[in-house]
């Protein structure tokens, strides 16, 4: 396949660059001189540009001239001739145009001058002579099976027959051929934009996830926040497509805004119909239902490619587009929203999510607007880099601001700038509003104000606890955002949106009550804020208080007058190195961030009297160097973080107090030490220390102190230097706990009781790098992290049942892993090159063990299809006759899928059709979702042969692949009863991939570092 020459103009141009209009395909020696030259000459006075080969030396293979003239070309007419079949160059340029149509959508026009059409699809007749000739080639069975694959398929298509039209008029023929040609020349495209920068390569993801070659009608959703894209990208996708629909098209833009206007949607249904079947009239069309009726009756048998531009309700579809019936086969529908749940309810599988523009894309299409050329000038640039990294890739800003920002000097520049980071531009304000407006609930406009305003980049389980509070329902109420794309949760949890939605949603509570802030909902500038605290009526009433990064504050003001204060929040308030002691009269508080706080040197005691606090976080206070000696005190903490504040002898922390093994609630405790902390004496020692018995026996249990954290559910113990030489703490009475993260320790072997722990679902052993052995895990245990443990040999998974997913990263040593062939289980090893030696005994049993069908599936960090591979297949199927074999039964097959991912999610479709008897043998749903893997990768799986075949029968293998998980090409190999041999063999030929992913399909995993993951799974 020629792939390399099939993009060779842009689509994002408003119309494509073809260099022919027609490419014609003829056997010379029959009509070179009579009709092929009668219908060129046609062709051209019509001024339909087309080329004929009359120039170019013909030899065994077609020339690079040739195939480019192919590719570049909207229409191929090919000339079935009685010599047709008799010329291999005939044939050779066949097989590439049906690729082409297949692939790009070219238009191909068979014409069947003085032949049968029954013996260009059968090859009898002439043809099938000219094919007994070619049995002799007996090297050559696949090109001959190729040959006729494509002579079949082109007689298929849509023609014109000689005998048939016009009496046999050579002239008469010709004249409705051209007419023919010129229709379906004459495509309406769209202008797509002015400076279309970044446009192509989405709208190469695009047509790949639309699967030309395959024959079912198929839905590809595109969806996105406002103003990023979708529009452009489809408009650009229709102008490519549209001509190989022959003029079937229709593109129906701002479907939404056209829906709400008097019978919006009976005016969609006419246009939809006029377009498709080029009629003028429809009157009666007089309701929805009618319309529907029509659309169903005139369209279920045509090939239709229809674009429905900005949907966001579910009646816009049911009346347009309601179910993928409507229409023939092969027929291609695109839907832009900005709602994925739209989506989900069409169960439109393939959705492409519009990412925003890089900082390359962004400064150029900025700079198009603002400078009229590709870069900034010499002194804008700084200015320009800032205004771009403000607007973070969102096309419509782009445009909108360079284009404001044109021709003014650059003190007017950073006036507009400021002015822009309090009040948006009223153009991009009105865009993104849209998807404000159109959200049908208060309480979830409400939801979004207040994150705009509060919570971008804080905790979502923090905030939904707040937003519950106020009654505003916010599991619903942040997944409706989600699906809207006003707002995403990145891997560490928190609500994230973009700047400029942010901006928007603080922008409409300021025009509320632009002049008095004390009138607005809510309040987020500092100077506002602080002028309407000084109303003490406001005061006793507030309920939070976020004072985070203002880094000049040194001490906190008297909270005596905030007895209805809920949540306190000083984090990065680096100067912090007072807490006032009235903090402690704060009934109400219940969370309380001190994160950063480097300044701060200790709490009050009076922090102790806080019983209503539930979150207490002093991470990374590297200067606090005491904590309240009653801390045990505070019943009702659930959540105690004391991450990065270097807890070391002879530094900050002396001694931990001992109250704290009576926090009952307790469920989250994170404690991380410094990466430099001496290995004899360390503060976890000391924690423990304080908090054992003293025993007379050497083997030291813990005491009831800490076995009194019984709601325990995660402990964190990050570079602590723990090891059972200082303390041998056992573990195996915090009943509870469910997560387990030891990084950076020195133990030999895990902690005593591990294995005793009756909820552990995930342990984590990350860069404890004197670790040898790992045995006793709990049964309970699900995920198991083994990452940069250098040391360890030998790992038992023995009575581990539930284990789903191991992940297992740079261990040389390891040599053994007890178990591991009884499970269900996923597995992931992690092989850098340099310990690529070290890992023969991996790959061999993975290897076993896949075409077992245990594990379900590998993911390999690689680029390139191995050569052993015994069929390969471009885009999104492959065709293959079963292989007769010598030894043993066929069990299945092995395939080997490589992917550019685009998303964190992915879904795979896999379709086996038996071609003999048209029958569907079997079909596999997987979930492929890569733990960090590369933007290309690979998977390999195994499927079994749900029935039996004989050798010789044809069998074609589709993939469907979703959420912006793209198949660029796959193959397949055999597998027979003697397959782990043969696996054996072919593995020693691939050593070049960095990674193994193994995984059954009930897990879905963030592509994160671990420390990141840890935070955002649940715990079911």
């Amino acid at each position: 396949m020629v792939a390399s020459n099939v993009f060779s103009y842009s689509s994002s141009s408003s119309k494509p660059r073809w260099s022919h209009d027609v490419f014609l395909s003829f056997r010379g020696e029959d009509t070179r001189k009579n009709f092929t030259d009668h219908l060129y000459t046609s062709l051209i006075h019509a001024g339909i540009s087309t080329f004929r080969d009359s120039d170019i030396s013909r030899g065994e293979n077609i020339s690079s001239e040739l195939l480019k003239a192919i590719h570049e070309s909207r229409i191929s007419i090919i000339v079935f001739s009685k010599g047709y079949a008799s010329s291999r160059w005939c044939l050779a340029e066949l097989t590439e145009i049906i690729k082409c149509k297949n692939m790009i959508g070219q238009i191909v026009i068979p014409i069947f001058y003085d032949v049968d059409p029954s013996d260009v699809r059968k090859q009898t007749g002439s043809f099938g002579e000219a094919f007994d000739r070619y049995k002799e080639f007996k090297e050559e069975i696949d090109k001959l099976k190729e040959w006729r694959g494509a002579l079949m398929e082109a007689a298929e298509l849509d023609g014109w027959d000689l005998q048939n039209v016009a009496n046999g008029y050579e002239s008469n023929f010709i004249q409705k051929v051209v007419e023919d040609v010129w229709r379906k020349l004459n495509c309406n495209y769209l202008n797509v934009a002015k400076h279309p920068v970044g446009i192509d390569s989405r709208v190469k993801d695009v047509i790949f996830m639309l699967s030309l070659d395959a024959s079912n009608a198929n839905i590809v959703g595109i969806r996105g926040m406002g103003g990023i894209g979708k529009t452009t990208i489809a408009k650009a996708v229709f102008n490519q497509l549209c001509h190989g629909f022959q003029g079937s098209c229709s593109f129906l833009s701002d479907v939404r805004e056209v829906s709400e206007q008097p019978n919006g949607l009976v005016q969609l249904q006419k246009q939809l119909l006029r377009d498709t079947l080029k009629l003028k009239n429809f009157k009666n069309i007089s309701s929805i239902d009618s319309g529907i009726h029509l659309i169903k009756e005139r369209l279920r048998y045509k090939r239709v490619f229809v674009v429905l531009d900005d949907l966001d309700q579910l009646k816009q579809a049911d009346a347009l587009v309601g179910d993928r019936n409507w229409f023939g086969p092969g027929s291609r529908i695109i839907i832009t929203t900005r709602n994925a749940h739209l989506l989900d309810q069409l169960q439109v599988v393939l959705q492409y999510e519009v990412r925003e523009l890089n900082h390359e894309e962004s400064l150029e299409l900025f700079s198009w607007h603002a400078f009229k050329q590709i870069h900034p000038a010499n002194e804008y640039v700084k200015i320009s880099d800032e205004v771009v990294d403000y607007v973070g890739g969102l096309p419509i800003a782009l445009e909108v601001l360079g284009s404001y920002l044109c021709k003014r000097s650059i003190p007017e520049w950073r006036s507009a700038v400021e002015k822009l980071r309090k009040i948006p531009h009223h153009q991009i304000h009105k865009k993104l509003r849209i998807s404000f407006d159109t959200l049908d609930d208060d309480k979830i406009k409400d939801i979004f104000l207040d994150i705009a305003c509060f919570f971008a980049g804080v905790d979502k389980d923090h905030v939904a606890k707040i937003l519950d509070g106020c009654g505003f329902f916010p599991e619903i109420g942040i997944r409706v955002l989600i699906q809207r794309s006003l707002v995403k949760i990145d891997c560490w949890n928190r609500l994230v949106m973009h700047d400029l939605l942010r901006d928007m949603g603080r922008e409409i509570v300021r025009v509320a009550s632009p002049n008095h802030p004390g009138k607005r909902s809510r309040l987020w500038f500092h100077e506002d804020a602080l002028g309407v605290l000084k109303n003490h009526k406001v005061l006793k009433k507030l309920q939070i208080l976020d004072l985070r990064h203002c880094v000049h504050l040194t001490k906190t003001p008297n909270f005596s007058g905030l007895p209805s204060l809920e949540r306190l929040i000083l984090e990065g308030c680096t100067s912090l190195v007072e807490v006032h002691q009235s903090i402690g009269y704060l009934k109400k508080l219940v969370f309380l961030n001190m994160e950063g706080c480097k300044s701060l040197k200790n709490l009050p005691e009076s922090i102790c009297y806080l019983k209503a606090l539930e979150t207490l976080n002093i991470s990374s206070c590297s200067k606090l160097d005491r904590l309240p000696e009653s801390l045990g005190s505070m019943e009702a903490l659930t959540e105690l973080l004391v991450d990065g504040t270097q807890i070391l002898t002879g530094t900050a922390i002396k001694q931990l107090p001992s109250s704290i093994g009576h926090l009952k609630n307790l469920t989250k405790l994170l404690l991380r030490g410094s990466k430099d902390a001496l290995q004899s004496v360390t503060w976890l020692s000391q924690f423990a220390s304080c908090l054992l018995s003293r025993r007379s026996n050497s083997n030291v249990l813990l005491p009831t102190s800490l076995s009194g954290l019984s709601s325990l559910t995660q402990l964190f113990l990050h570079d602590c230097s723990l090891s059972e030489d200082v303390v041998p703490i056992d573990l195996g009475r915090l009943s509870s706990l469910r997560l387990l993260e030891l990084e950076g320790n020195d133990l030999l072997n895990l902690p005593i009781g591990i294995g005793y722990l009756p909820k552990l679902t995930l342990l984590g052993l990350t860069s404890c790098r004197n670790l040898k052995s790992i045995s006793e895990l709990p049964s309970s245990l699900r995920t198991f992290f083994v990452i940069n443990c250098t040391s360890v040999e030998r790992i038992s998974l023995k009575s581990n049942e539930l284990l789903d997913v191991i992940f297992l990263g740079n261990s040389p040593k390891l040599a053994e892993i007890q178990g591991l062939e009884d499970t269900e289980q996923a597995v992931i090893i992690n092989m850098p090159p340099e310990s690529i030696n070290y890992a023969n005994d991996y790959k061999k049993f993975l290897w076993q063990a896949l075409s077992q069908g245990k594990p379900r599936t590998v993911c390999l960090q690689c680029k390139e299809l191995p050569g052993w591979l015994s069929y390969r297949g471009e885009g999104s199927s492959l065709s293959f006759h079963v292989p007769t074999v010598s030894e043993g039964d066929i069990k299945g097959l092995i395939l080997w899928i490589k992917c550019a991912r685009h998303d964190t999610t992915a879904n795979v479709v896999i379709t086996a059709t038996c071609k003999s008897n048209g029958s569907t043998t079997w079909e596999m749903a997987s979930d492929f979702n890569p733990v960090a893997c590369r933007d290309y990768h690979s998977f390999v799986t195994f499927l079994p042969f749900q029935c039996a075949f004989e050798s010789g029968e044809k069998l074609e293998i589709a993939l469907q692949a979703g959420a912006n998980n793209l198949t660029n090409n796959f193959g397949v190999s055999v597998i027979c009863s003697e397959g782990e041999s043969w696996l054996e063999k072919k593995i020693k030929m691939t050593s070049s991939f960095q990674e193994f992913y193994c995984r059954d399909k009930r897990n879905c995993m963030r592509n994160t570092p671990l420390q990141d993951y840890l935070w955002c799974r649940r715990w079911d």
